[in-house]
């Protein structure tokens, strides 16, 4: 048998024997004729391309190459390369199969990208793109989580005396936890981690089962809230790290620090509760400071920081830099701060300008007393010496056009707000115009406090919520029993009138519009939550009294100054005293009025039966008269309630009532 070595068009070379050619797929074994197949193609290469000139050990299988115009009976092999390679295979015949798994994988892949073939998303265990992918994860991750199979039967001192005598590289593990059976705790950086799966089954544990260990990615461990003993340690720092001479305080990698390693704790000041504590610790222990060092502690904004205006207030200098503060617009958090010195080189926002002039622009705008940014000094800022802190006059708490006004409006709200606080809101009917209207919106603010609002909002017509015309529609009640409807399927409610703040829109002789705003108890639970409320009302006169024809109510949780200011002294039922208490500092009225179930007080002419049937069974409950004596009374005081209820006070306070009034058959 002789071989030969010739150059084909393309400048490669050519190797094979004449002992015969393939005859197609179907041929006999190594000694078919024809083309390869497309998995001998494949594996005809080696990873360098080059060709194979010496006899090596073993036996060498040899290949011809594939001519599209030469004979062979067989099925033309598969084209699996581009367009202009008209023939199969072209280059090396000799086949050296791969020693190894890994490098017959190197192989395929190689030869797959020379014939343009896809390659295999992800690859497999072992393979070149797998393991890149799995280098690549590493190189990102910081931190791993450690995870112990059956670590709660070995308990925490086991294992970790243990892994310390195992190990090849010391850890320090942070936030150890038992997670069912497991054991778990989080370390930092990839080398450890490594280190520490190669403990895997080195350890025999009590149980005479080998130990596992394994590793993955994760985020920083979350701390849990801060104990007391945790808080001591964290002030034990401070006070270290805190020069007392030049009132300066250093938090640079906070995290790091010695003594925490020590005691195996992580408290990086990235994290809400960690650098809230220490905002307060220094407000209580270091608000002297003039300057504080927050560098290296991968702070993503200044949210966390917003509160050292008011903890720090003779504070000068600031040092943020080797963080991860991104944008400019993040530092008008602090721009309350009365900075002179201020760091943010490190930081990816200094990389987002597109001149040094345009960078001191944007922090003189936030910070305009800044002298020195970034170690250099700047031009001295050029600006007026105007007082910027200005006291603005304080609100008025009610507005009244004048005393008629305020008499009318006042009886009004106060005997409407009785009967909505009672068990029937359905008296509430003659409070409103047979063709009234009503809507009502739930909405949560920034600075509340609460449960959810969840029981308003089936019924809220918050306008950017609800989108849909015939949704309004639907939303928006027509008329007083539609209204009154709605009004009874909304939570029981104890309103605080010393909260009431009052304020006339408009006024003329035909129609009145004013705005109550206020707190009030919901619910009948032991711990009720306060709600803050707005309502409009627009009323027209009727009789001697006003008819609600629109109302607007706005519900959402009290801020917490108004659940602190908010019923401090106890506010009786209606059925349990016959006044409301006196009011406070929103200067409601200086003299007790008695309940009235009724909102709209008419002339007794225009009263109806029903009216004053309802009339009669309230003043039986205030007073504790039947309903004889009750009606007689309001007769001769033609059924002004008000007037009404002095008359029995003062009757009653000389014994001139007699015992029968209070019999009740």
């Amino acid at each position: 048998m002789s071989y030969q070595i010739t150059t084909n068009r393309d400048g490669d070379r050519n190797f094979y024997g004449n002992r015969g050619r393939r005859r197609g797929r179907g041929g006999n074994g190594n000694q078919s004729g024809g083309g390869p197949t497309p998995r001998s193609r494949l594996d005809a290469v080696d990873e360098e391309g080059d060709i194979d000139m010496g006899g090596g050990a073993g036996r060498q299988v040899h290949f011809n190459r594939y001519t599209p115009y030469g004979g062979g009976g067989g099925r033309r092999p598969y084209r699996g390369g581009p367009r202009g390679d008209r023939g199969g295979y072209r280059g090396n015949s000799s086949y050296q199969p791969p020693s190894t798994m890994s490098d017959r994988a190197g192989s395929s892949r190689n030869s797959l990208e020379r014939l343009g073939l896809p390659l295999q998303r992800g690859g497999r265990r072992g393979s070149g793109n797998y393991n890149k992918d799995r280098h690549d994860e590493r190189q990102r991750s910081v931190w791993y989580k450690i995870m112990i199979p059956y670590g709660r039967e070995m308990g925490k001192d086991f294992i970790l005396r243990s892994l310390t005598t195992e190990c090849s590289v010391p850890f320090t593990p942070i936030s150890f936890r038992l997670d069912g059976k497991m054991a778990i705790f989080n370390v930092e950086g990839w080398d450890t981690a490594e280190a520490l799966m190669k403990v895997s089954r080195l350890v025999t544990a009590p149980s005479g089962f080998k130990m596992l260990v394994k590793a993955t990615p994760s985020g920083p461990p979350m701390p849990q809230n801060l104990s007391p003993t945790i808080l001591e340690q964290v002030k034990e720092v401070l006070n270290k790290r805190y020069n007392s001479e030049l009132k300066t305080l250093n938090l640079t990698d906070f995290h790091n620090d010695p003594d925490f390693k020590a005691k195996k704790l992580y408290l990086p000041l990235n994290r809400q509760n960690v650098i809230l504590s220490v905002i307060d610790l220094i407000g209580k222990t270091a608000s002297e400071v003039v300057a504080l060092d927050f560098t290296n502690n991968k702070l993503p904004n200044c949210d966390s920081i917003s509160t050292l205006y008011t903890k720090t207030p003779k504070l000068k200098g600031l040092n943020l830099s080797k963080n991860y503060i991104r944008s400019e617009y993040d530092l008008d958090r602090i721009k309350d701060l009365n900075l002179q010195e201020l760091i943010l080189e490190g930081n990816p926002l200094c990389s987002q300008f597109k001149d040094k002039m345009s960078y001191v622009s944007a922090i003189r705008k936030r910070f305009p007393k800044v002298i020195k940014l970034d170690g250099l000094d700047l031009p001295p800022p050029i600006g007026f010496d105007v007082e910027t802190h200005l006291e603005l006059p304080k609100s008025k708490e009610s507005f009244f056009v004048n005393d008629v006004v305020k008499t009318l409006v006042l009886r009004f709200i106060q005997e409407y707000f009785m009967v909505y606080d009672s068990n029937d809101r359905q008296q509430l009917l003659n409070a409103y115009h047979e063709q009234a209207f009503f809507s009502m919106f739930a909405v949560r603010k920034d600075n509340s406090r609460g449960p959810y609002l969840q029981e308003y909002l089936s019924e809220s017509r918050n306008m950017i919520k609800v989108k849909g015309f015939e949704r309004r529609s639907k939303l928006l009640k027509r008329g007083r029993l539609a209204v009154v409807s709605m009004l009874t399927t909304l939570p029981k409610t104890q309103h605080d009138p010393t909260s009431f703040c009052i304020d006339i829109n408009h006024y003329s002789a035909q129609l009145l519009s004013f705005t109550v705003t206020g707190v009030f108890k919901e619910g009948d639970k032991s711990s009720p939550p306060v709600r803050s409320f707005t309502r409009v009302f627009v009323v027209v006169p009727v009789g001697d009294g006003l008819c609600i024809v629109n109302e607007q109510m706005c519900i959402n949780n009290a801020t917490v100054e108004q659940v602190q200011a908010s019923f401090k002294s106890p506010t009786p039922t209606p059925s349990s005293s016959p006044s409301y208490p006196q009011p406070g500092p929103s200067g409601l009225t200086s003299s007790p009025v008695t309940g009235a179930p009724l909102v709209a007080v008419n002339s007794p002419s225009s009263l109806t039966v029903e009216q004053k049937k309802v009339m009669v069974e309230q003043f039986m409950k205030d007073s504790g008269m039947n309903s004889e004596w009750s009606a007689k009374c309001l007769e001769e005081n033609a059924w002004n309630y008000e007037g009404a209820g002095q008359v029995f006070l003062e009757l009653r306070k000389v014994g001139s009532i007699p015992m029968e009034a209070f019999t009740k058959s």
